[in-house]
Parts: structure tokens; sequence; C-alpha cells
């Protein structure tokens, strides 16, 4: 069903006076009709649902699933179709949807022995994707024009230029395939469990040495972006972040040159501008980007989502915790968020459950209708707390810190043990020492009886290794510290 729901939502958002039954090509009042306009309004958002609206039943059979792969066909035939004149398409997008129709069309005319007209199409739409870097369909045209050429002009002249152009843009092909190679192979590296760390830094390393000539020798769109970003990562994994940024800045700048909006490759460069600011702790320069990246983004989309992700992480970290509540409302109450993955979904009820925190400690006023429950908290956020380390110990971390805002000891106590556990079956290694850390400082608080002068002292030992040891942001650190310790700390000891 999410498949579904995903191809109305992209139809309504092209459409948003909604698409009438007549261009679906459904009949009035018919059940496909009733499917797309409760998918539409929301009144169905599973196969539940949409037994119960469609049939008041709750058993599925072959009537529904053949009506249900009926809709999907024709939404699919909708979308392929869609009026790409809209302005809310960049000209990059309206170039694509076009090139590729156009390149059908001379597959098409060449089919019907319409040769010459398909020459004459084939020979204007190679301008256009040499123009706007589509250097696979680049490619293409030209070993098409090559042939033709060969077969049916009487010159040589022009056989020589398609055949000349071929020749380049198999190279810069070649370039952009090896480049998303390595490119695929590096997240395979740092992610494998037989491959150290050091190794997949090492061959980082070696890729990026490997992809720098082709950099400065060719300046296609997709080389540039996985090739740049290669660089870029082998930077940031040793925590070289002024250099990133720098990458970043660099990489912006290239793509800014380009004779048509590189949307894509400007929201990851900015995304990951976004990034360094972190763990730069720059706010005001990272508030900055945030405002320029939003320009590439339209509201509602995943990468929409992640942008606003890592201003609530940077709003968290420099202390900046009403606008991190503001952004973070902001996504809990967007038509988009129920298309969220499950999992990424139970990311932003974490991050409410820190603002509810907050807001006990007094550091966010209490907004309109909010209405957070503990309980409620807990049976929203079981994958994380089964799939996510990182996750885990931020859900453990916030749980018990409500505990104690809302007094509720003997839960803190019941909870004591299990932490205890917890700590040391799965934070004994070195990248988690800062968690098992404060996870131990938060036992004091237990152990000190609710005393603050108690629990300051016996905490004191953890707090002096804790700051030894640097906070790092982003991937599972994210995850883990969404508000670091040090402050988190303060905020535990102003809650007793």
């Amino acid at each position: 069903m999410q498949d579904i729901k995903e191809l109305v939502h992209i139809l309504n958002a092209n459409y948003p006076n909604q698409l009438s039954d007549t261009k679906l090509n459904f009949e009035k009042g018919s059940k496909l009709s009733l499917f797309f306009q409760g998918l539409s309004n929301e009144k169905i958002n599973s196969d539940e649902d949409a037994l119960m609206y469609l049939y008041q039943s709750k058993v599925e059979n072959s009537t529904y699933r053949k009506l249900k792969a009926t809709l999907r066909e024709c939404l699919i035939d909708v979308i392929t179709n869609l009026n790409t004149t809209a302005v809310h398409f960049t000209d990059y997008q309206k170039a694509y949807f076009e090139c590729h129709k156009q390149w059908v069309a001379v597959k098409i005319l060449t089919g019907q022995n319409a040769n010459i007209a398909a020459m004459s199409l084939a020979a204007k739409l190679f301008k256009r994707t040499a123009k706007y870097d589509f250097v696979h369909l680049s490619m293409d045209i030209a070993a098409y024009l090559r042939l033709q050429y060969a077969l049916r002009e009487s010159t040589d002249k022009k056989f020589q230029e398609a055949n000349q152009l071929f020749a380049y843009y198999r190279d810069v092909h070649d370039a952009e395939c090896l480049a998303e190679e390595l490119y695929a192979l590096s997240m395979v590296n740092f992610s494998s469990k037989s491959l150290s760390k050091d190794k997949a830094v090492e061959s980082l390393g070696h890729y990026t040495v490997q992809i720098l000539p082709l950099l400065q020798k060719f300046d296609s769109n997709r080389l540039h972006l996985y090739g740049r970003l290669i660089g870029l990562w082998n930077h940031t994994v040793i925590g070289n972040f002024d250099v990133a940024l720098r990458d970043c800045e660099d990489a912006i700048r290239f793509f800014k040159t380009k004779p048509y909006e590189a949307r894509g490759a400007l929201q990851i460069f900015y995304y990951e501008k976004l990034t360094c600011h972190i763990q730069l702790q720059q706010f005001e320069a990272g508030r900055k980007t945030a405002d320029q990246i939003q320009q590439y983004l339209k509201a509602g989309t995943f990468n929409w989502f992640k942008v606003q992700e890592l201003f609530v992480i940077l709003s968290m970290h420099t202390k900046e915790y009403p606008l991190a509540a503001e952004a973070i409302f902001k996504v809990l109450h967007h038509t988009g968020f129920q298309f969220l993955p499950e999992n990424n979904k139970e990311v932003w009820k974490v991050y409410e459950a820190y603002v509810y925190l907050l807001i006990c400690a007094q550091e966010v006023p209490i907004p309109a209708k909010f209405g957070f429950k503990l309980s409620k908290f807990a049976n929203e956020t079981p994958l994380l707390s089964k799939e996510k380390y990182g996750m885990n110990v931020a859900i453990k971390v916030v749980r018990l810190l409500i505990l104690i805002a809302e007094r509720k000891y003997a839960q803190v106590f019941e909870e004591t043990e299990s932490l205890e556990q917890y700590c040391y079956r799965y934070l004994k290694e070195e990248q988690t020492q800062r968690s098992f850390l404060f996870l131990k400082m938060l036992l004091q608080i237990p152990a000190g009886q609710f005393d603050r002068l108690e629990v300051e002292k016996r905490g004191r030992k953890y707090v002096d290794r804790l700051i030894e040891i640097p906070v790092k942001v982003g991937g599972k650190s994210s995850e883990t510290e969404i508000i670091p310790y040090e402050n988190l700390w303060k905020i535990a000891i102003s809650l007793i």
C-alpha cells in the first residue's frame, strides 16, 4: 500500500487542484475512483482501511488485489506523462523528462523507417543532452548518429564528428562509472564487519588519488558529484572538518557554474557543508547554510526532512533549544510526515521526547496542544530500540530523565538494575565510552537519593573522564547524543 500512497502523493503534488476522474480515465463513482479519492483525502491508509472503505469487509480477495494493481498501473501511466511545463519543475528536470521522451521518439521513428525525421530529431536532441550533462544519453545518440551517417550520408565529415563525439562521451561515461563504483565501495567498506576502519580509510585515500585526474580532465555533473564526495569523505573520516568545509564550498562553486541549476548536487554539498558546521559548532554559519539549502528543496520531500534533522542537531548542540523545538513541531505536523518510513518517523518521536524533557527543565516554553505521554512514546519507538544502538541509548537516557522530571522515583529505581547491566553488556567498547560514562552518571541520581549535592559529588569522577573524550557529531554519534552529554548532565542536575 505504501507504494501506491507515494504515487498518489506525487500526483496530488503535481496537480494541486486535484486530478479529475477523466484525466485518470476513471469512471465517475467507480471503485477505482473511490479508491483514489480515499487515498487522496487520507481516509485510506492501509489495506485494511481500503477493504472496509470499498467493500465493508476485512477479508482480502482477488477482486481487491486486481483493483489495487489496476490503480497502480493507472497512476504510473499518468506520472510518466506529467506536464513538465509546470513552474515547480527546474529547467534541468524539464530537460531530463523531455530529452528521454524525445529519444524514445527517435527509436520509434527509426523502427517505422522514418529515418530522415529520426536523424533530424536526434541531431537537435544531442545539443540539449550535451548542455545538461546527460552523458549516457549523449553517448547513445552519438552512436546512433555515427551509424546513420555511415549508412545514409555521402560525406565522411559528419561520420567522423559523430565518431569523435561518441569516443569522448564514452570516456566520460567510463569515468562516471568508475567514480560511482568507488563511491559505492567506500560505503560498503565502512559498513563491512570484515574490514577494519583503518583499512577502509586507507582504501578511501587510494580512491581519492585514483579519481582526481579524471576530475581535472572532465567536468560532467555525475563524475564530479561522486568524485568530490569521495574526496570530501577522505577528510571527514579523519575529522578534518575545516578542509572538508572548504571542499564543500569549492564543490558548490563548481556546480553553480553549470548552464543549468544542478539542484541535486547543490543539495548534497550544502547538506555536507551543514554537517561540517555542526561538527565545528558553528551555529550562525550553519543556520545560514540551512537557509541556503531551502531554495533547492521542496517542503515535505525526504531530503527536506533530512535537512530539518540536521538543523535540529545543530540547534541542540549549540543550546538553541527553542529553535530545535520549533523545527521538530514543524516536521511532526507536516502532511508529508506520514509518508516517511517507520524508522524515520520514530527518530522524530525521539526528538519530540527530548523537547518534552526541555519543557520540564524550563528550557523551552510549553506549546499549545502539546500532550506528550511517556507510555505512548515507548510504544511508538519499537524499531529503533531493537535495531539502532545509538537511538536505543538516546531512548533509555530520555526515558530515565523524564521519569526523574515527573518525580516517578519508584520507576527510576526499577530501571536502575537493567541500565547497569546495559552499560556493562553493550557500552564497553572504546567508541561507546561517552555513553557508558553518562549512563553511570545518571545512575548516581537514584544512588544519591535524588539529593543534588550528593549526586554532583558522586558523579564528579565520571564528569571529569567524560570531558576528556571529545564529542563527535554525525552518524551514530548524532543518534546517541541528541544533546551533548555535558549539557544534558546540567539539565539532569536541574531536575532534582
